[in-house]
């Protein structure tokens, strides 16, 4: 019997197989930030941080405004210049449900105007023109950050580009775009992309304006799903 029971549990033993555990899927890649702002995060969210220059940089490009700083964003309908925070957004972006943020800080006291100004922020060593946060509907309606615009001087160019090497590793792509201007004159505008599958970031050297560097933010999907929408209830060109 001892016997039996040995051969049994041996032969057991030769035909149990060993089953290697199922492959661990890839995780997805996490979207890029900009100073704090997650691509994909939710409109509510994104109303909960804090300005990411407040303090110190506020007051030395703003004065006492700089403590007043606001976030303004656009509506479903545009109030024109009634509304001294007004954000501007085509009428064909509000009809997609798109909304548009900017932080803004009053005018002046000179009086010169009675509209809130773009808030300076600072992007790498130099200071932007225009911050816009670009917020699209999602598939379930949710209106989530897809593009981040920052537009500033090229003068700090190189400087920017070191740190985003630093920050993301190597560019996905890079290449030098040939621009002219209105005279004919050309320039070179150096262009590097980071790609991870899910988001992007790109840095023109120039852009709108020769003096005019670019950096954007896009997420992928929430960004080319809303304008392919947008593209899709134009009318037929006749």
């Amino acid at each position: 019997m001892i016997v039996e029971l040995l051969l049994v549990a041996a032969l057991s033993a030769k035909t149990t197989k060993q089953v290697p555990p199922p492959p661990s899927l890839p995780q997805p890649a996490t979207p890029y930030d900009f100073r704090g702002a997650r691509l994909g995060i939710t409109l509510g969210d994104f109303k909960q941080l804090a300005f990411p220059d407040a303090g110190e940089v506020a007051e030395k490009y703003h004065g006492t405004r700089g403590a007043q700083v606001e976030l303004a964003c656009s509506g479903s309908s545009d109030p024109g210049f009634n509304d001294p925070k007004r954000v501007y957004a085509t009428e064909e972006f509000r009809k997609a449900n798109g909304v548009k943020c900017m932080y803004k800080v009053p005018p002046s006291s000179s009086g010169y105007h009675s509209f809130w100004d773009d808030a300076v922020m600072m992007v790498g060593t130099v200071t932007s023109t225009d911050v816009m946060y670009l917020f699209y509907p999602d598939e379930s309606g949710s209106v989530r950050l897809g593009d981040i615009i920052i537009v500033a001087n090229n003068h700090g160019f190189d400087s920017l580009a070191a740190a985003l090497i630093g920050k993301l590793g190597p560019p996905t792509k890079t290449s030098d775009d040939d621009l002219q201007n209105g005279v004919g004159n050309h320039f070179k505008s150096t262009v590097l992309l980071w790609d991870n599958g899910v988001s992007t970031v790109k840095l023109e050297q120039r852009h709108g304006k020769i003096s005019d560097m670019q950096l954007s933010y896009s997420n992928t999907a929430l960004s080319h799903g809303f304008y392919e929408r947008i593209a899709a209830a134009e009318p037929p060109k006749l």
